[in-house]
């Protein structure tokens, strides 16, 4: 049961460690620390939607602290972006663009519009009300607009 959870999960675990590193290697390793800690947990889970919950929210803080990690060596490159995202270019500077957002903006939209989350889920998931959710998503809007040149 444990198995086939995380299985169910791992690709949108990737997509967004990915999307928050800009790196592959780096959005394996926060993978794969994530199902260890899945595993070493002690305690139970109430329902499927607490694992994955759970799970992002670990992968999340294993993103943040790669991201950290690379601050203090700032050598960043967006290795194996094509092999997640293709070789689109829009998609490319869309993705560049949401990577110089503010982390607390970052992981909002990301959740939302990478991860297929909705409102509420995002809001459960970074423990916020669901306004500070839509909030941030505003205010990430209007950032990447400006950005991107509407």
């Amino acid at each position: 049961m444990d198995e086939e959870l995380l299985l169910k999960y791992m690709d949108q675990l990737y997509r967004i460690a990915f999307f928050m590193t800009s790196n592959s290697h780096d959005a394996e390793d926060a993978v794969q620390e994530t199902c260890i800690r899945y595993f070493m947990r002690e305690r139970g889970f109430h329902d499927e939607e607490h694992v994955r919950a759970w799970l992002i929210r670990v992968c999340i803080n294993q993103c943040r602290n790669q991201i950290r990690r690379a601050k203090r060596h700032p050598l960043i490159e967006y290795d194996g972006k094509e092999k997640v995202f293709g070789n689109d270019a829009e998609v490319l500077e869309i993705m560049d663009a949401v990577h110089r957002l503010p982390d607390r903006l970052k992981d909002t939209v990301i959740l939302y519009a990478v991860g297929g989350y909705s409102v509420r889920e995002t809001a459960e998931i970074l423990r916020i009300s669901e306004e500070a959710v839509k909030k941030r998503l505003q205010r990430g809007r209007k950032i990447l607009k400006k950005v991107l040149g509407e």
